[in-house]
């Protein structure tokens, strides 16, 4: 398998750089750079051969093909990388120009093993350089300070090969265990293992499988700095960053293939929860945000993670009960039954026409998400009371520990003299007539079965509070609408997102399914669900969430429709999603009319909802009866 180096980073599980000409958004190189993802997206080091050069990218293999012989890459580990050539030189160079106090790389050749070591004030990390065949290098600008160029040049004619490792302050000098050549052959076993394992279904029908594998497999970084697990990053472009909803998708990926890379993923946000039970917007290696947050689709993404196991049951509970109190203590206006949002950010639609006329309002997907996570922690209690008492959750290591065990049952759910009608939740309260979750439950580590059964009603009746909610203050008859927290005043969009609680499937009235459906599909394109029609006024090709094709919103809708008994829509749906990623890769977004893809190029949500869907298809094309078998084409 090969693929373009302009699309996707050649990278490797565990590292924090990759090889790609994308310097920055926006920003491509003619030449290929090391760039690395720690402290920020920093090109490194510039490598130019000495002849022109085609680059061809494999998994495991990167090759610049030149008349005069091959210059070829491998990963040996997650820090360290092989470069031979035969014929044609390289030179190694540092990507920033001028070296300052504060900005720059600094080189010098190290007395300890003769290595040349280059700093980097970006990244804050060292580059060593182990002549290891070939040579002698030219070296350039070693110890040089303010501007000129630093680095080393490989000659051409004899062979030669170096290694380049990625480190901290020290480490022995490099020794090399393995030849080139199996180097490259133990990275394609590593990958060809983890594709094997995400996708054992993959065939002629699922052409894209294998490089979805390759998205997620290259992204993934090893614990550093913020990160406290391995992770995914949304790419390693410039959105190398966990955001905390992405994960989710990336976890039900991983989940039948790699379990405990799943369960990281899901439990990563859960990390850095702050004491509000909120969490934060995004993580990356050296930054945590908590300017906005994300919606609550942890509920329902657990639900599909389900069938994988959970090594922490109760730890899970807890940090999922805290961030559903979050959305009922700190986001719900007094006298108001439903949470808002404060801006698009928080939806993950940043821009949609929703928000248009005003950000802070209550929508109907965040009561639909908001009723999944409940149950879905309804569920779990039952799960408890049906089993063995749960022992006191640990703190996940190496996570910070958290402030303190939660409460095991939902807010205060009494009605109150500002409920808006009888049936409505009333405002979260911590004193009053209903019992607080630890006089209900116990504490932790004593909790009773009957403790959880009352825990698991006391959800569910939340969920069901909250489903009425929505449909009495945003349903019209037709359409779910806006509405403003603060003055009551509703206002309607053509934004895909007012139809997303279709994903609550057959839990909604067959009525309002029926009209969600039918207005969904106005927004399918020959390519897939354009996230505002194409006939708006409003609609932009590249308008991000006013009018691209997104991937998560099209596996939450495909699974919603299917859950409401709307499958030959949700079959659609998945087709021609799954056929646009075939066609256009793993792009963050998509034009709604061409198929083009759009913004960063190697996204692996995008690469994860591929992969969702066409697992999905392959089992039901595999398991349906003959009659049925090729209906999901």
């Amino acid at each position: 398998m090969m693929f373009s180096i302009r699309d996707i980073p050649f990278s490797h599980r565990g590292s924090w750089f990759g090889i790609s000409p994308v310097l920055a958004e926006n920003t491509v190189a003619d030449d290929l750079h090391l760039v690395s993802h720690q402290t920020g997206m920093h090109p490194v080091l510039r490598f130019n051969p000495s002849e022109p050069s085609v680059v061809r990218a494999t998994p495991a293999l990167l090759t610049w093909q030149t008349d005069a012989g091959p210059i070829e890459l491998a990963y040996e580990s997650p820090d360290t990388i092989r470069i031979r050539g035969n014929g044609p030189g390289l030179r190694i160079t540092a990507a920033a120009g001028t070296l300052t106090p504060f900005r720059g790389s600094y080189l010098y050749q190290d007395p300890v093993d003769g290595s040349h070591i280059l700093t980097s004030y970006e990244t804050g990390r060292r580059y060593r350089v182990t002549l290891l065949a070939g040579g002698p290098a030219e070296v350039t600008g070693a110890e040089l300070l303010g501007a000129g160029e630093r680095g080393l040049r490989l000659p051409a004619g004899p062979a030669w090969e170096v290694a380049i490792e990625e480190y901290g302050t020290a480490r022995p000098a490099y020794r090399r265990l393995l030849p080139f050549a199996a180097v490259h052959d133990a990275a394609q076993a590593r990958f060809a293992a983890f594709a094997d394992a995400l996708a054992p279904w993959r065939s002629a029908s699922t052409p894209a499988a294998e490089l979805a594998a390759y998205v997620l497999w290259s992204a993934t970084v090893d614990p550093a700095g913020f990160v406290t697990r391995p992770a995914v990053l949304m790419s390693k472009h410039w959105m190398d960053k966990v955001w905390s909803w992405d994960h989710c998708f990336n976890a039900i990926a991983l989940a039948a293939g790699d379990p405990a890379l799943a369960r990281a993923q899901f439990q990563l946000p859960f990390d850095h929860q702050d004491p509000s039970g909120a969490l934060p917007d995004s993580i990356t290696h050296s930054e945590v945000l908590h300017n906005f947050v994300k919606p609550p689709i942890h509920g329902w993404a657990l639900r599909q993670l389900m069938p994988a196991g959970l090594d922490d049951l109760a730890g899970t509970y807890d940090r999922l009960a805290r961030w559903t109190r979050f959305w009922l203590d700190a986001r719900r206006a007094p006298g108001e039954d439903l949470p808002h949002y404060t801006h698009g950010n928080d939806s993950g639609w940043d821009n949609a026409t929703t928000f248009d006329g005003g950000r802070v309002v209550q929508t109907a997907d965040l009561a639909a998400f908001l009723v999944l996570q409940l149950r879905c922690l309804a569920d779990l209690a039952h799960r408890a009371a049906r089993g063995p008492a749960l022992p006191e959750p640990a703190p996940p290591e190496p996570a910070p520990p958290e402030p303190g065990p939660p409460e095991l049952a939902p807010p205060e759910l009494a009605r109150t003299e500002s409920a808006r009608t009888e049936s409505a939740v009333s405002v979260p309260a911590h004193t009053g007539s209903a019992r607080s979750g630890e006089e209900c439950a116990g504490a932790a580590g004593e909790r009773t079965a009957e403790a959880w059964a009352e825990a698991a009603a006391e959800w569910a009746r939340a969920a069901d509070r909250i489903q009425e909610a929505m449909i009495r203050d945003l349903w019209t008859g037709d359409r779910f609408e806006a509405r403003d927290p603060l003055t009551g005043a509703r206002r309607a969009s053509a934004s895909l997102l007012d139809l997303m609680p279709i994903v609550l499937g057959d839990e909604l009235p067959e009525p309002i399914a029926t009209r969600l459906a039918a207005r969904i599909e106005q927004h399918l394109t020959s390519f897939g669900l354009a996230t505002e029609p194409v006939d708006s006024p409003e609609y932009a090709a590249d308008g991000y969430w006013r009018g691209p094709i997104w991937a998560p919103s099209t596996v939450l809708i495909e699974d919603g429709l299917r859950r409401a008994g709307h499958t030959a829509l949700a079959d659609e749906v998945s087709r021609r999603f799954r056929a646009l990623c075939e066609q256009s890769g793993f792009a963050e977004n998509f034009d709604a009319e061409t198929g083009a893809g759009l913004r960063d190029r190697a996204y692996t949500w995008t690469a994860s909802c591929y992969l969702i869907l066409a697992a999905a298809h392959e089992h039901r094309r595999t398991t349906a009866p003959p009659d049925r078998a090729a209906g999901d084409d």
